[in-house]
């Protein structure tokens, strides 16, 4: 192309907007709202195990009558983390089915995802692999890509589509799969409002004729592992920054007091969400230092757990304005199950028959030595049963065997996010005994590990749906 032809299309696509550029609708909420995301935002997604396995329920337990969790395996957690909330997912807009093939989500997910009002982008995963493990070639695959391509765009929403992991597959499989991410690439990456990217460059090595993943990025060879999920998904934050402005951060609403009667979607933590003081409490063989008033570090686990050895410091932080609650840990560690620090804080006013979501922002000095995972979870008790809501990796949800945690930064790319919990819907006749947010940082379970890693949680906020 000459150079002026050149940079005539780039001023032209500078003064556009993105979403104009591209040719894609993108759905705003007007005006913004000061907790979490604003309507209009909503990613969902489509796919196969490997995008379900980001999502996790569980109905009519004698210890959660529901959950909801957002895993950091998954997409959508690194789509809200990576983006300041400015987009959200969810488990009910997660339409990815383990064992799916191309043919499957065609005649079962997608009618399913078209239906969904609050979809504003759409992200599928290259799902071949279960197909082409039955049997199929890469040319029907490819076709049924191209189907599924054109009905999400006809939406006139963007479509993000991630290339398939290659993992399992070997010889004339392994080429199909192969080529199926190739012509994703080159044909569907190229329509109007598509966008495409390839993270196996970041979780795969090629050693001799079949690709195998990095050690510790996967648990099976292809589905993502908390270590591989940030390399995994990283690219995610750019794509979505592009169609989406940056969200406002609870912080802007954190004096946004909720009342009954005049604003009822505000913050409902009344105890101290600026997180001002020093008045709180340290509870806990290995914790110490200050705690914002009105809220508590807690050390507790299970079994054969022993933190002695461990130090859980609490300081408060500023850091351009902001405050932060700190928690440095360094030391030796056993880990059982459930081992962990947790900074809480009581919640007042959620009710029966309503959905709540609650947000803190985040930040994690890299890099993170032998550590087990982080969780936000919001959850209300009526003294026989808790119903709770969470983002980040709680064995409370995922079994005992916690293996090492994803650093956030892992090569201090990103070092501060935001979690934002699925949403928590309150049966209708549930009566509330507790409610309560907490932030947990988990050890592994294992015996007598050197432990590091410093947290920062500030800019909490719980609101009404």
């Amino acid at each position: 192309m000459p150079k002026r032809a050149f940079l005539a299309l780039a001023a032209a696509l500078t003064l556009a907007t993105p979403a104009e550029a591209l040719n894609v609708t993108v759905q705003q909420g007007s005006p913004p709202y000061a907790f979490g995301s604003p309507p209009g935002n909503i990613l969902c997604v489509l796919g196969d195990s490997i995008y379900a396995q980001g999502y996790s329920a569980s109905n009519g337990t004698a210890f959660a009558v529901t959950t909801n969790l957002e895993s950091p395996r998954g997409p959508g957690f690194w789509a809200t983390f990576l983006t300041h909330g400015a987009v959200i997912s969810g488990s009910e807009h997660n339409y990815a089915v383990p064992g799916y093939t191309t043919d499957n989500v065609i005649a079962t997910s997608l009618p399913l995802i078209l239906a969904d009002p609050a979809c504003s982008v759409y992200l599928m995963l290259n799902a071949v692999y279960n197909g082409l493990n039955a049997g199929t070639t890469a040319a029907h695959e490819e076709a049924n890509m191209l189907q599924i391509v054109q009905e999400l765009r006809a939406k006139g929403h963007p479509v993000i589509l991630q290339a398939n992991f290659v993992g399992g597959l070997t010889s004339t499989k392994l080429q199909y799969q192969l080529a199926t991410n190739y012509y994703a690439k080159t044909v569907l990456g190229g329509l109007s409002g598509v966008y495409y990217f390839d993270s196996t460059r970041d979780s795969w090595q090629q050693q001799g004729a079949t690709p195998t993943a990095l050690s510790g990025y996967t648990y099976d060879g292809l589905h993502p592992e908390l270590l591989g999920a940030y390399p995994a998904y990283k690219q995610l934050g750019p794509i979505l920054n592009l169609l989406f402005p940056p969200a406002p951060e609870p912080a802007n609403g954190i004096w946004n007091v909720y009342d009954s009667t005049n604003n009822i979607h505000g913050n409902l933590i009344a105890a101290n969400s600026p997180l001002t003081g020093t008045g709180g409490t340290t509870t806990g063989t290995c914790v110490s230092g200050n705690v914002a008033t009105g809220w508590t570090i807690l050390a507790t686990g299970g079994g054969s757990q022993d933190l002695s050895s461990a130090t859980c410091a609490g300081s408060i932080v500023t850091k351009l304005g902001k405050v932060f609650q700190q928690i440095a840990i360094s030391g030796t560690a056993t880990g059982d199950y459930h081992t962990f620090v947790s900074f809480y804080v009581p919640v007042t006013g959620m009710v029966a028959g309503q959905s709540y979501r609650a947000a803190c922002t985040v930040e994690q000095n890299a890099p993170v030595t032998n550590m087990g995972g982080l969780s936000l979870n919001l959850w209300v008790f009526d003294g026989t049963n808790k119903v709770q809501a969470g983002m980040g990796e709680d064995s409370y949800f995922g079994g005992t065997n916690l293996g090492p945690e994803p650093s956030y930064s892992p090569d201090a790319e990103i070092d501060n996010g935001m979690f934002e919990t699925d949403i928590l819907v309150i049966p209708p006749g549930f009566t509330t005994s507790s409610e309560q947010l907490e932030f947990n940082i988990f050890f592994q379970n294992a015996s007598s590990l050197t432990v590091a890693e410093t947290v920062r949680i500030g800019n909490c906020a719980v609101w009404q749906l």
